[in-house]
């Protein structure tokens, strides 16, 4: 496997290029999550872990945003969304949410996977401890379990404040994916990988997180907080309006994989 960069490299700063009054969401985990954004700057957040309820708490959280920012929804500028992959379920409210709210109110709609913003938010919080005079280069791995030994995840990288995608977002066996980054990442060359950044739940890495710190030669950090629409949005303004939906009617989220009913009934077994 060679690493191939699915995006330019971005200003890791984020959130500067959102201009107006922008809502942010996603729903692809155990954590339903909002943002309401004024010219890049947050100006309310709020995320719970809802076990996966999200269907009931999701539009009074965003009513709620709207009213404590004196705000209507009729004032948004646009909207952005974590489109997954993640919980089948999930994804839908979320993205279904911002469907409507850009449909209806002929605003543009910017999606974002919710894997980058999971690695985008624990490089940012590690930026934030080290300091700027001690931003080495990192990468980050997101995780998502994905059952039967797999995980959704993918490869992220925050070089100074310069962010990227080293290889995007799938399904792929959680063991030897994580081996295969140690091997790269212990042969990076002149400007060595100092620190692997395992984003997720500790509990989905297992055994194999202890096992792995005990062998790499390269700085294992993990961060287990929630994903949030604070970094969806940030992720918005970086990308700006390149990520924004072409046709929102007909936009379809990243499920990565047929769910089990897809699979077994589409194929028409």
């Amino acid at each position: 496997m060679g690493l191939v960069s699915e995006t330019v490299n971005k200003d890791g700063s984020g959130a500067a290029g959102l201009s107006g009054l922008w809502l942010a969401m996603d729903t692809s985990t155990a954590a339903m999550t909002v943002a309401l954004f004024r010219d890049g700057e947050v100006i309310g957040d709020k995320s719970i872990d809802s076990e996966r309820n999200h269907s009931t708490h999701l539009f009074p959280a965003v009513q709620e945003m709207l009213a404590d920012a004196g705000v209507k929804a009729v004032d948004l500028s646009g909207v952005a969304v974590g489109h997954g992959p993640g919980s089948y379920t999930g994804i839908r409210i979320s993205v279904t949410v911002a469907k409507t709210f850009a449909w209806s109110l002929k605003l543009p709609m910017i999606g974002i996977s919710s894997l980058e913003t999971l690695a985008y938010g624990a490089a940012r919080r590690s930026v934030e401890m080290a300091g700027s005079e001690h931003q080495e280069r990192s990468w980050v791995v997101p995780y998502i379990d994905a059952r039967r030994g797999k995980a959704y995840t993918g490869l992220y990288e925050m070089n100074g404040r310069q962010w990227r995608c080293l290889e995007p977002d799938g399904i792929r066996p959680l063991e030897s994916w994580l081996e295969k980054l140690g091997e790269l990442a212990e042969q990076s060359g002149i400007s060595r990988v100092r620190r692997l950044i395992l984003a997720g739940d500790r509990k989905g890495f297992g055994s194999l997180l202890e096992d792995y710190e005990a062998r790499s030669s390269v700085e294992v950090m993990m961060d287990e907080e929630l994903l949030t629409a604070v970094d969806v949005g940030k992720l918005a303004g970086m990308y700006g309006m390149e990520r924004a939906v072409a046709n929102v009617h007909g936009f379809v989220p990243n499920y990565t994989q047929l769910s089990e009913p897809e699979k077994k009934f589409g194929s028409g077994k």
